[in-house]
């Protein structure tokens, strides 16, 4: 949840202090930001160039205590509670949802003041597991219905009053749509008691949306010079040899206005620069040397990592374009550092009966980040950040993370002229995709496991969310290229096997889910299914046709129903026998349900927004005509399943009580689409052309 803030670098110590500064200084446009944290409410809107300091002064708002101090003289008499969120467009999917916004501000609001749990989450039913057995998840609705819920202050104050204040950083890398959400943001900052503070680029529908209150805007690039001016002086007055070349005239005061003047505002250009002319102090270069290296740099930051691209060693560019390619696909904030490490290990099998597995000690752990750090500073320079080693421990070893030093870097290789010559520069063997799912095995074969590590939960969830980690990258694989490498997932289940002989390897990340009854051997592909993964799962069962037999093909249908939604995936199981009319029984909860029942409770729910990932509608349609034409009973559905878990947002369900399935299908997809798979069941298709080409490749 703090992974993104955490990776945001730190404002330097003489720079941002006059957003919260008393009065106008007379060097810069007029500030009221901290008229409006103590005064205002609504919304107050940074904007700023790409690499403008826009994340750095969000963080440097969050971190101070004169933000507190202020808020609390704002909230007075009442009590403040202060929550942020920082988007990530490079990390995974959820990094950049509402949803996780959502989550993020309900956690850290909840931290604060317990009680609120109890006023404005709706009531889930059966506490901690749902009637089909799963675990009771945050639904959009959920997590929408409880923060609007805060708006009502006769609800949330029962002995003081309460106020909130939400900074939301870099709003323009929200994946989704721009307009809705910033409709959402209004209309939560519409009452006395909430505002926000949110930060973006300068893109037409945010400016539409925020920017129209001058006195409640802030343009980053156009008050930072004199920020920039002390940055530059600080940091090279802090070094020896530029104190000896101060002496010579003007230098100090030429150098800061030459970087001052090319930057236009761009604070991340000012630091690599500087950093840069540290280097040349470092080789004993001239005054003339350091204003001609000064004036040699490209303006912009587009030019500035072209050069930085350029000047690779030709040694290392292959190896670094590789790297390089492997962080863009990872998707996330932070790889692990010891996933990159398969890059250079030449031991590495994809026989997929050889596990290898060999668990690192602590000693063999710091070996290998030591060196895989050297190695990769010295391919990749100032391209990648590497976290520190934050204590001496084998977690903190293993959760050493990799990223690009800013996220415009991100941008920069993102292009297509930039990432050709990636490509190139890689080899034409190299498969970026199927490098970094090696990777993230090698780091599962590397876990340790001496001195009954296991049972310590940090090492647990390593464990888990790297084998999360490979799965999620397999279904990106096969989303691309229509397939992944059988060797590599069949090597997942080994290794996780390994790890669990004595108990199913799949456990843990089942009871993530819910309390699921387990048969060894049949988990694992349901999972699979369950991720979509369709061409492991036929390759497997075709390579060993008496599998089929051992397969608990409910389960393998309901996963790939329920939440894959595959049509092709779901074809293939209904052809080889599976059928949509039996009970699942490993869920546990009564009563038991068909395939075909649970299906259309999901889709009840996701109706209404108690899913987080619904899937489009025309594919539920298909999943649904499927199913139907292999002989779905209309059975009648139990209100008491899923009513429970609606009751107090729609108010639709009764106690208790039967829906008919016509019902259902009417509720679910409307008269027209509904009256379309009534009429399925009676044997009338009306529009047989309707998925024509969706099977063509199977």
């Amino acid at each position: 949840m703090e992974s993104r803030r955490d990776a945001v670098t730190e404002a330097h110590s003489q720079t941002f202090g006059w957003i919260l500064e008393e009065g106008r200084r007379r060097d810069m446009p007029e500030v009221r930001f901290l008229d409006w944290l103590r005064w205002e409410g609504g919304i107050y809107w940074i904007s700023g160039k790409p690499g403008s300091g826009k994340s750095t002064l969000m963080k440097y708002l969050c971190d101070q205590e004169r933000t507190n101090k202020t808020l609390e003289e704002w909230a007075n008499p009442g009590r403040i509670i202060i929550g942020h969120h920082f988007f990530w467009d490079a990390g995974s999917q959820m990094r950049k949802s509402q949803e996780v916004l959502l989550q993020t501000l309900l956690f850290q609001i909840f931290c604060q003041y317990p009680e609120l749990i109890f006023k404005v989450v709706p009531i889930r039913g059966k506490p901690g597991y749902d009637a089909l057995g799963h675990r009771q998840r945050w639904t959009r609705a959920d997590l929408m219905h409880s923060v609007m819920a805060l708006k009502n202050q006769e609800l949330i104050c029962s002995t003081e009053a309460v106020r909130f204040c939400f900074f939301i950083d870099s709003l323009d890398e929200f994946q989704g749509a721009h307009q809705e959400i910033c409709e959402m943001l209004q209309n939560m900052a519409y009452c006395d008691h909430i505002k926000l503070c949110i930060s973006s680029r300068p893109w037409p529908v945010l400016r539409n949306a925020f920017g129209k209150d001058r006195t409640r805007t802030l343009c980053l690039q156009d008050i930072t010079r004199r920020d920039i001016k002390l940055f530059v002086e600080d940091k090279l007055g802090a070094d020896e040899r530029y104190i000896l070349l101060r002496q010579q005239e003007h230098i100090h005061v030429n150098l800061a206005k030459e970087v001052t003047r090319k930057a236009q505002g761009v604070f991340l250009w000012v630091s690599l620069v500087v950093n840069e002319l540290l280097d040349s102090l470092q080789n004993c270069d001239t005054v003339k040397d350091l204003l001609t290296r000064l004036r040699g740099v490209p303006p912009t930051l587009t030019g500035y990592y072209g050069g930085m691209i350029d000047n690779i060693h030709p040694f290392y560019r292959r190896k670094a374009s590789q790297t390089l390619l492997l962080l863009l696909q990872s998707r996330a904030i932070n790889l692990p550092l010891l996933a990159l490490s398969t890059l250079d290990d030449e031991t590495y099998d994809d026989d997929d009966n050889s596990t290898h597995v060999s668990p690192f000690s602590e000693a063999d752990l710091k070996l290998a980040a030591s060196n895989l750090r050297t190695r990769l500073h010295g391919r990749c320079k100032d391209l990648i950040e590497i976290d520190q080693l934050s204590a001496p421990s084998k977690t903190a070893i293993l959760q050493i993370g990799v990223r690009f030093s800013h996220r415009t870097m991100v941008d920069f290789l993102q292009g297509q002229t930039v990432h050709d010559k990636l490509r190139s520069d890689s080899g034409p063997e190299f498969d970026a995709l199927s490098t970094l799912l090696r990777g993230c095995l090698l780091y599962l074969k590397r876990l340790p496991s001496d001195d009954g590590s296991w049972d310590m939960p940090c090492l647990r969830d390593i464990f888990f969310n790297s084998i999360e980690r490979v799965i999620d990258i397999a279904q990106y694989k096969q989303l691309l290229y229509g397939k992944v490498e059988s060797t590599l997932l069949t090597q997942l289940d080994r290794v996780a096997s390994w790890w669990y002989q004595d108990d199913h390897p799949w456990k843990g990340m089942y009871q993530r889910e819910g309390p699921y009854r387990r048969t060894p051997g049949q988990d694992y592909l349901a999972i699979l299914a369950g991720w979509g993964l369709e061409s492991f799962i036929k390759q497997r069962i075709e390579a060993n046709p008496l599998l089929w037999e051992h397969l608990s093909a409910r389960l393998l249908l309901y996963h790939a129903t329920t939440y894959a939604q595959r049509p092709t995936l779901v074809l293939y199981l209904l052809q080889k026998g599976a059928s949509p009319n039996e009970e699942v029984q490993e869920l546990l909860g009564e009563p038991h349900q068909s395939v075909w029942q649970l299906y259309m409770n999901y889709l009840r729910a996701s109706k209404y927004g108690r899913t987080l990932h619904p899937s489009p509608l025309e594919k539920q349609i298909c999943v649904a005509k499927l199913l139907i034409e292999a002989g779905a009973e209309p059975r009648p559905l139990l209100n008491e399943v899923i009513g429970s878990r609606y009751r107090d947002l729609q108010g639709e369900f009764p106690e208790g009580g039967m829906m008919t399935t016509v019902e259902a299908l009417i509720e679910v997809f409307g008269d027209e689409d509904g009256n379309y798979l009534v009429k399925l069941f009676e044997g009338e298709d009306s529009d047989p052309g309707r998925f024509e080409g969706w099977f063509d490749n199977d």
